[in-house]
C-alpha cells in the first residue's frame, strides 16, 4: 500500500492533518504550514502511506474515511445540497427565497446595497436592484455597461430574436417606371443581419406579353474605408396585373458592411408597383436566402404558365405533364435562391429537362441545370443550386411518342 486517501465527510467543519517528523507529533493546534494541511468539508487529500499521519477537528466532531490507495472521491448531490443549506445559500429544494437571500448571513434578508456598492460601484447597485425587484431593463443595461461602462449608455449589442430595427418602411407601393432606377440609401446598418419584405406587380399589361424582371441590388460599404464589401443582385418577375396578389418575396442574410444602398431597376416595358420594408436585425443568418412567400394559386406571371408550388412547405415545383412527341412544355418557377433536391420521372417517352435563368444580363447559354437523355420509364434524383434570378423550366419530350414528365423540386432546410 503506497498511499491513503483521507476524506472529510462533514458538510461544515474542516480538519487538519499532518505527519510526524523525527518522532515528533505535528502541532495541529498552531499548525506549521510546511507539515500540515487543511481538508475542507466534503473534500479529500491523498497522502503518503509511509508517513505517520495525525488529524484533528478544531471545530467539532467529524466523520472521515481513509481509503487505501484511493485516488478520487466526490460528494453526492444530497451531500452538496445539505452543505448549501447548512451555509444558508439554499432555503429549500425548490430554491424559493434565493433571490432575496444570496450573499446574506442568514439566507433570508436582502443583499445589503453597501456591500453591492463595494463590489462594483453604482452600476452594480442599479443592476442588482433591478434584478431583485422587477428585472426591468437589465438586459439592455448590461449590454450598455459592457460596451460603455455606463448602464445608461448605448448598448453594445441587442437581445437576440427580438432585436429588429426598421431601415425602410413604406406605407404604400411606389411606382417603378419602365427602365427606371430607384435608389434607397445609403442606410446605416449596426446589426449583424438584414431582412427584406418585397411586393412586385405590374400595374398594366405591356406591349411585350412576357414578364420581365425587376433587379434588386444590395451594395454594402464600410464607412471607415469607403470600400465596397459586398454586392448582391436579385432578379424577380413581378406578378401580372390580373394576379390576385402581388409577387411577395422574403429575403434575409448577413450584413456585409455598415452602410447599405438598395437599387431597384425595372427592366420591363411596363410600370411596376413596388412595396419594400427593410429591417436590420440580430437574428443570425450565415448565408443570404430569398424566396417567394406565397403558393401558386394566388400568383400569376405575364406570358408564363406556372407549375404548382408551395414555398412555405419548401415545395418549389410539383408537376406531372403530358407532353406530345418532340414537344416542349415550359413552366416558370417561384423565386428561390437556395439549394434543392430535384426529382425527374420520365413516363412512356424518353425525356430531358433544362432550367434557364431569367437574369437579364445573361445572354449566352443561360442554363443553370440540364438532364439529357432520360430513358422512358426511368427517374433521376439529384441536387441543384439556384442562383439569384427566377428560373424557367423546359420539360422536353425527346421521343417519337407521347409521354408524361414528372418534376418535384424540394428546398433544403435553411
Amino acid at each position: 500500500m503506497s498511499s491513503w486517501l483521507i476524506v472529510n465527510r462533514d458538510t461544515l467543519n474542516p480538519i487538519r492533518v499532518g505527519y510526524a517528523t523525527e518522532h515528533q507529533i505535528p502541532d495541529l493546534i498552531t499548525p506549521d504550514l510546511n507539515t500540515t494541511s487543511v481538508i475542507d468539508p466534503l473534500s479529500s487529500l491523498g497522502v503518503d502511506a509511509g508517513q505517520g499521519w495525525w488529524a484533528v477537528s478544531p471545530y467539532g466532531d467529524v466523520m472521515i474515511d481513509i481509503i487505501p490507495n484511493g485516488t478520487y472521491w466526490a460528494p453526492s448531490p444530497a451531500q452538496t445540497a445539505n452543505q448549501l443549506q447548512g451555509l444558508g445559500l439554499m432555503l429549500n429544494s425548490t430554491g424559493v427565497g434565493i433571490a432575496s437571500g444570496v450573499g446574506s448571513p442568514d439566507g433570508v434578508s436582502s443583499f445589503p446595497l453597501t456591500e453591492a456598492l463595494s463590489l462594483g460601484g453604482t452600476a452594480s447597485v442599479a443592476n442588482a436592484q433591478q434584478m431583485l425587484d422587477a428585472n426591468q431593463g437589465v438586459t439592455t443595461e448590461l449590454a450598455a455597461l459592457i460596451a460603455s461602462g455606463n448602464p445608461s449608455g448605448s448598448p453594445g449589442g441587442v437581445p437576440l430574436i427580438i432585436g429588429a430595427t426598421p431601415l425602410v418602411q413604406q406605407a404604400g407601393a411606389i411606382n417603378l417606371g419602365p427602365g427606371s432606377v430607384t435608389t434607397l440609401g445609403p442606410l446605416t446598418v449596426g446589426q449583424i443581419a438584414y431582412e427584406i419584405y418585397l411586393e412586385l406587380q405590374e400595374t398594366v399589361a405591356g406591349p411585350i406579353q412576357i414578364g420581365e424582371p425587376v433587379s434588386v441590388s444590395l451594395s454594402w460599404v464600410d464607412s471607415t474605408t469607403g470600400l465596397q464589401l459586398g454586392l448582391e443582385t436579385y432578379n424577380i418577375i413581378p406578378a401580372s396585373p390580373s394576379s390576385t396578389e402581388p409577387h411577395t418575396v422574403h429575403g434575409r442574410g448577413p450584413s456585409r458592411g455598415d452602410q447599405l444602398t438598395i437599387t431597384l431597376t425595372n427592366t420591363a416595358t411596363v410600370n411596376v408597383a413596388a412595396l419594400m420594408n427593410v429591417l436590420e436585425t440580430s437574428r443570425v443568418y450565415s448565408v443570404a436566402l430569398w424566396q417567394t412567400f406565397q403558393s401558386q394559386g394566388n400568383l400569376k406571371f405575364t406570358g408564363y404558365t406556372d407549375t404548382a408550388f408551395y414555398p412555405p412547405s419548401k415545395v418549389i415545383a410539383d408537376s406531372l405533364l403530358t407532353v406530345n412527341a418532340g414537344n416542349t412544355a415550359q413552366r416558370i418557377l417561384p423565386f428561390y435562391t437556395g439549394q434543392a433536391k430535384i426529382l425527374i420521372v420520365a413516363g412512356a417517352a424518353a425525356s430531358a429537362i433544362l432550367i434557364d435563368t431569367l437574369d437579364p444580363l445573361v445572354s449566352n447559354l443561360g442554363q443553370i441545370f440540364q438532364i439529357a437523355n432520360l430513358a422512358a420509364n426511368s427517374r433521376t434524383y439529384t441536387d441543384i443550386m439556384f442562383g439569384n434570378s427566377q428560373c424557367l423550366v423546359q420539360l422536353i419530350n425527346s421521343d417519337t411518342k407521347q409521354g408524361t414528365i414528372g418534376m418535384e423540386i424540394t428546398a433544403y432546410p435553411w
